[in-house]
């Protein structure tokens, strides 16, 4: 949690002015490109998720203007029976470079970080993780966040992968009014939980990994993310090598998935730390370090055999 990291930002002093202050201060800069909107009828009380079925949602997408966004987020919050509405990550230097430059974080050690803005009445997205690392700035409004621990995952129930309200796999626990007959080891996951709310010019980082459900409070809410990674661009996303496991090894029977759960954790969980010091360097291949170049033949071998 960081107080006011944030505060002397001019978002957010248009933030206190207002809703039109601020929609005027990012139309000043906006290029005229297409942002990607999400729409939720008044019933669904902003919660962006799965209908009954979890083969459809309950919101629509759909491409827009950022003066028609703010068009419609005046109707979204002049009534109480009008659709909820938010931009979930409009890429700021894409949209509105010079808003950029007026507003600058610097983080140690980060060069070129991913920053997008999610703006937009009140909502809640279900319980996800990312891959990233991330610095969450409140910019207007009001934010809640409920964490958990990377490691409770199996206590979370999460839904489906291939089919996701918005590229991660979600919780499917109303984690604000759980069904413990239904989903009894979310108990578990709830001694865990973390409830931190920012106001504006507050910021919260996430590190990589942490569940979080994000709700949007107030009327209008406006949020900045500064998104990095740990490891370079080449060396690929490990969701990726999750799906080929569950390719590869899920099928397997028990005694096979275990031997190569050892494999895995001697190759790729545990320390390299003098682990392979019986092998000459020059012969380390990937055991070795990664270079762009060894994770660019890598991805080639890769590519080859999945193609075969």
């Amino acid at each position: 949690m960081l107080r006011n990291l944030v505060s002397h930002w001019k978002l957010v002093a248009c933030g206190a002015e207002g809703k039109q202050a601020f929609a005027d201060y990012l139309l000043s800069a906006y290029n005229d490109r297409s942002v990607m909107t999400y729409s939720a009828p008044a019933q669904e009380r902003g919660r962006y998720f799965y209908r009954d079925d979890f083969q459809s949602f309950n919101f629509t997408k759909r491409g827009d203007t950022l003066a028609g966004f703010f068009s419609r987020l005046h109707a979204a919050t002049s009534s109480p029976e009008a659709d909820s509405i938010f931009i979930p990550s409009m890429h700021l230097p894409s949209f509105v470079p010079a808003v950029m430059s007026e507003n600058v974080l610097q983080i140690d050690g980060v060069e070129n970080p991913l920053v997008q803005a999610w703006l937009g009445s009140p909502s809640l997205i279900a319980c996800h993780f990312d891959a990233m690392h991330n610095i969450a700035c409140c910019v207007a409004g009001k934010r809640r966040f409920t964490l958990f621990p990377p490691d409770q995952a199996e206590n979370l129930y999460i839904g489906p992968l291939d089919n996701t309200p918005a590229g991660q796999p979600v919780s499917v626990v109303d984690i604000d009014n759980p069904d413990f007959e239904r989903f009894p080891r979310f108990a578990v996951a709830q001694a865990h939980k973390r409830v931190i709310e920012l106001k504006p010019g507050d910021a919260l980082f996430l590190p990589s990994m942490w569940w979080h459900q994000v709700e949007g409070l107030a009327p209008f809410n406006g949020m900045v993310n500064y998104w990095w990674r740990s490891a370079p661009a080449y060396c690929g996303e490990p969701m990726d090598a999750l799906t080929h496991a569950m390719l590869s090894i899920r099928q397997l029977p028990e005694a096979e998935r275990a031997a190569w759960r050892s494999l895995f954790e001697h190759y790729v969980f545990t320390s390299q730390d003098g682990r392979y010091d019986h092998i000459p360097e020059p012969a380390l291949g990937r055991l070795g370090p990664f270079s762009e170049r060894e994770a660019r033949r890598l991805r080639a071998i890769l590519q080859n055999q999945l193609s075969a």
